[in-house]
């Protein structure tokens, strides 16, 4: 075999020589027709190599060693080099893989051995690099297993998760609304999944260049030891230029050391946690408070009344403002109509496709109704507040819920489940681009979130107050595991985006808003109390009560709630996908800070240390600089002329 690096040259002499013309014969019709038809078979076959080399969608790389598998009917190629300690990249032979009748499978190995405790464990992963010749666009395919081999005890008081994770470069691949591609959840000791076939959603564009593909395994606690075993790795290949050998993986390559950090989101930015928590810290505990106090000052806001339409309409003011086109979804209630209101952040990316964050607006008790549930409410106003900002997008979208009618049997929730689950995903107009109801990734619900004065109920806050994530854990709902999957998601983004109380989950989703989705999208519900086993039980005193009003409430109280809304909003933004412009976030607080004179250079210098957020890349902090610096000096050259700082 000739060396990738040497090159051959052959030398080709081409003599020409003069002959004498001769006159040709007259051709016969048997001979004009047998050249037509030559000409016309010459013609077609190289028609059909050129649509084949430049028109055809997908292009698969195979492997001169490569034992195929059929799935759903198509022979998926395995992707093979070599690479040290492997007979090949990432993959090598099992004494027990399963034989199938075009071969042994190859399987990449990934062990994840926790060290005990309760921190979470990785593999190494497997890193397979790739060199793009071309741009390109690739789906990805494999077939994965996870089973958990160990536990240090046989039943852990809360599930533990083991996932499968991948990425090209920096992008998560994953099954939306998550970054994973498959995962298990550990009720029980040595938890064995079956074989399960992924294939990512949407083709991911790449750059010419080289590029690496990284698969790890991972377990949220160390007191767990599990193997994720893949096989049938296949990359589909789709041309973005005209060339169909676009596309070939690197020589070699050895195991990658670095780490990949779980971070559950729709789709990928360059880093989402830094973006969800500049969107968390603009959260105003000010503003929360003066919305349940609004609220509350209407009166307890029953169904019909005069103080809930009142309301609605100082909600629909607010969210106007905000610069959101307020909806209404109407029905019927005793015969009389009625409604629930929403507003909608679109998704730049994947306008289809929707979280859906709720909370009711009616009320009752004869009070003020403050916590059930003026204090859910002012949850979705704060964040249509901080979503509504002209630097943050979500590449999914977001719809922000004002039940109606809960209180009378969730009425409101249960019409809008019904009325809109059929046109979940559907363009309207066909070639608009609008979704009138995106396809829901899941719903939270909030329903009384300031009040955990532990039980029997003490005067002051509970040393042990925590927030309530609950799903529904029996019964035949289609979406458990998903409903589970998102609680743990909230529980996670507690962790990352709450100041001050943790979050605990429960199976016992009881008596709220949520119930009317379970069977249609994961379904939590968010409380200051498990529902049952606390407000069932007497923990919230002012429960539909005249003493539910905005003065019972202290300052502990309301910063709970504010937990409640870092939490949610945290999540959300990180699922979404939520990106805030840093640049024009920057140039807003250093125009605020400093004037455009000569001593704008130290002012500019130190707000940007002190104040801005910049990217933890450092190519995207030098584009982050410049651009910063470019349009900060356009805006003093257009305010005085001339620019005599930075």
């Amino acid at each position: 075999m000739m060396d990738g690096k040497a090159k051959a040259e052959l030398t080709v002499n081409v003599e020409t020589t003069s002959t004498p013309q001769l006159r040709a014969a007259a051709p016969s019709p048997r001979a004009i027709w047998i050249l037509v038809i030559s000409i016309h078979i010459f013609v077609s076959i190289i028609v059909g190599c050129y649509y084949w080399l430049t028109q055809a969608s997908d292009w698969n790389y195979n492997h001169p060693n490569h034992h195929g598998s059929n799935v759903d009917g198509n022979v998926l190629p395995v992707i093979l080099a070599s690479i040290d300690g492997y007979d090949t990249l990432g993959f090598r032979r099992g004494d027990n893989e399963a034989i199938n009748d075009k071969g042994v499978h190859r399987q990449i190995l990934l062990s994840v051995e926790g060290p005990g405790g309760h921190g979470a464990t990785y593999s190494e992963p497997v890193s397979i690099p790739l060199v793009s010749e071309h741009d390109a666009s690739i789906v990805v395919q494999l077939r994965y297993r996870i089973e958990v081999t160990s536990s240090a005890i046989n039943k852990p008081t809360s599930p533990i998760v083991c996932q499968v994770l991948m990425r090209l470069d920096d992008i998560t691949i994953g099954q939306a609304p998550y970054d994973f591609l498959g995962q298990v959840l550990v009720d029980e000791y040595n938890v064995d999944s079956d074989w399960k076939n992924f294939r990512s959603m949407q083709k991911l564009a790449i750059s010419a260049g080289e590029h690496s593909l990284r698969i790890i395994g991972y377990c949220s606690q160390g007191t767990v030891n599990a193997l994720v075993s893949i096989d049938q790795l296949n990359i589909q290949l789709s041309k973005t230029r005209k060339s169909a050998d676009n596309f070939r993986l690197a020589k070699k390559s050895s195991l990658a050391t670095s780490r990949l950090l779980s971070s559950r989101l729709a789709v990928d930015t360059s880093n989402p946690k830094l973006h969800a928590q500049m969107i968390v810290d603009r959260l105003d505990l000010t503003r929360f408070k003066y919305n349940i106090q609004t609220l509350s000052n209407f009166g307890d806001r029953t169904q019909g009344s005069t103080s809930y339409f009142k309301a609605a309409a100082w909600v629909e003011q607010t969210l106007t403002g905000y610069g959101y086109q307020v909806k209404r979804e109407p029905y019927t209630y005793s015969g009389r109509a009625r409604d629930s209101m929403y507003v909608t952040k679109v998704g730049t990316t994947f306008p289809d496709r929707m979280f859906l964050v709720s909370a009711h607006l009616d009320g009752r008790g004869g009070g003020g109704a403050a916590n059930d549930d003026a204090s859910g409410c002012s949850l979705l106003l704060e964040m249509a507040r901080t979503l509504a900002m002209n630097d943050v997008t979500t590449q999914v979208s977001i719809r922000l819920l004002f039940w109606n009618n809960e209180e009378t049997g969730l009425n409101g929730s249960f019409a809008y489940a019904q009325q809109r689950k059929a046109i979940r995903g559907k363009e309207s107009p066909v070639g608009s681009g609008l979704y009138p109801e995106p396809t829901w990734l899941g719903l939270i619900q909030h329903d009384q979130i300031l009040f955990d004065h532990g039980l029997p109920v003490q005067v002051e806050q509970s040393p042990d107050a925590d927030l309530n994530i609950e799903y529904v854990g029996s019964g035949s709902s289609v979406f458990k595991k998903q409903s589970q999957e998102l609680a743990y998601a909230l529980k996670t983004g507690n962790a990352d985006y709450a100041q001050w109380y943790n979050a605990t989950v429960g199976d016992k989703m009881s008596s709220t808003d949520s119930m009317c989705f379970v069977d249609y999208t994961a379904s939590v519900s968010v409380r200051e109390n498990e529902r049952i086993a606390g407000i069932g039980q007497g923990s919230q005193p002012n429960w539909h009560k005249a003493t539910d009003v905005y003065s019972t409430y202290s300052e502990d109280d309301f910063r709970f709630g504010l937990n409640v809304v870092q939490t949610t909003l945290g999540t959300v933004a990180e699922l979404a996908g939520a990106e805030v412009n840093l640049v024009s976030s920057c140039l807003k607080i250093i125009r605020t800070t400093c004037q455009c004179s000569s001593s704008t250079s130290e002012c500019y210098t130190t707000t940007l240390a002190n104040k801005c957020v910049s990217p933890i890349y450092s190519k995207e902090n030098r584009l982050f600089q410049n651009r910063l610096q470019q349009r900060y000096n356009r805006y003093c050259s257009l305010r005085i002329g001339r620019y005599s700082g930075q």
